[in-house]
């Protein structure tokens, strides 16, 4: 089967990472090359690309996994995406299909290059640099440790190098989205009270302290995320009537008072009993779920493993030249002439990083021809192979 071939691909490039012997246990060999289990892991493809067909505009040529009754539900195609996805895809979805003709917003350099900086008087000197009128709004996402989420909005009017709070507020968005949603939610909801409030219609800042949201999604939506859009759309509408509607990027926890109290509303937001007429399950949470659950299948199947999405601590200083020989594990390789035997094809080799003694074949001596971390080990180990130059 694939997953046979597979496999033996899997555990040749675990071997390559740690340069184990081929009489290693595959559960002690994959568990130190904090690789996952490859099952795992295509389970894992398999779920999303299952939640991507969720999400498909109506016209394209494929759509939502369906329940197939007749079919057994571990064999592959769409009822196993259909088994994989059924118990996270509930409820009203995140609407991804629907276009916007709406611009992104305009970003402005924010007055703090970090959050080490003396992050709150920066921020403050800049609001007393802000022109009269000129609208600040502070926004935040907060998710509880029981998942319930809930974004927060404060918008303050400057007057005299001082701020004026004009409006806040908060919202539940329940158990089905993540914090990203949350602060995209609730600048929904700070440009939507713009239509109604007192203040001249001038210049309004959006601080938010998530540069993903600040610095890329709402200058360009480019998942099309319905929060996302829906305030873009706004911030259009406004535009129309007067509005001149910015975003920057505000340090979070550093004791700026805007930010402090849009923070305070998202923790209230998420302990909230009245869910939001807008709260939806997001993609965003689906994804989440998603990296969850193989992160708890890793720790079950192979408990003495640290899971982890990160990349292994100790390959951080290895360039390509060290990794090059990754790439001779997926094609045949022929050794040249050597004293000991005659040139011929060889079988693939499990682990060009594996230390043989003189007499033991290396069919895979070339791939680490030119791989400097075992430049040593090679010239004391294996005299008398000839790699290729």
């Amino acid at each position: 089967m694939i997953t046979a071939t597979l496999r033996t691909t899997y555990n040749s490039v675990a071997r390559w990472i740690t340069g184990l012997p081929l009489n290693t246990r595959t559960t002690n060999l994959i568990t130190l090359s904090q690789l996952p289990p490859m099952e795992a892991y295509l389970d894992y493809l398999s779920l999303r690309y299952a939640i991507r067909l969720h999400f498909l505009p109506q016209h394209h040529a494929l759509g939502p996994p369906q329940a197939l009754s007749e079919t057994h539900a571990n064999l592959p195609g769409l009822h196993r995406l259909y088994t994989l996805s059924k118990h996270l895809v509930q409820g009203k979805l995140e609407n991804h299909t629907t276009t916007s003709t709406a611009d992104g917003t305009n970003v402005l350099p924010s007055p703090n290059p970090d959050k080490t900086t003396t992050p709150q008087q920066l921020h403050e000197e800049w609001l007393h640099m802000l022109p009269n009128h000129t609208v600040v709004i502070y926004t935040d996402g907060s998710k509880l440790k029981n998942g319930s989420v809930g974004c927060g909005w404060a918008t303050f009017h400057c007057g005299d190098q001082q701020l004026y709070r004009l409006g806040e507020g908060s919202c539940h968005l329940g158990n089905r989205a993540e914090v990203y949603d949350a602060e995209l939610h609730a600048i929904q909801e700070a440009v939507t009270s713009l239509l109604t409030t007192t203040a001249p219609r001038a210049t309004a800042i959006i601080c938010v302290d998530n540069f993903r949201v600040a610095l890329k999604t709402l200058q360009f939506n480019k998942h099309n995320h319905e929060y996302a859009r829906r305030a873009l759309e706004m911030i259009r509408d406004l535009s129309l009537v007067g509005w001149e509607i910015s975003t920057t990027w505000c340090p979070s926890h550093c004791n700026i008072k805007g930010n402090k109290r849009a923070d305070t509303l998202a923790k209230r937001g998420a302990t909230s009993a009245v869910p939001c007429r807008f709260a939806l399950t997001t993609k965003t949470w689906l994804l989440a779920q998603a990296r969850a659950e193989l992160l708890r299948r890793w720790k079950t199947e192979l408990p003495l493993s640290m899971p982890s999405f990160k990349f292994p601590s100790h390959l951080h200083r290895a360039n390509w030249a060290d990794t090059r020989a990754i790439w001779s594990l997926l094609q045949p390789i022929t050794l040249r002439p050597t004293p000991q035997h005659h040139s011929r094809p060889m079988p693939l080799w499990h682990g060009p990083f594996l230390l043989s003694p003189p007499t033991t074949r290396l069919p895979a001596a070339d791939a680490t021809a030119d791989t400097p971390l075992q430049s040593h080990h090679r010239r004391h180990s294996v005299p008398g192979i000839h790699h290729h130059t």
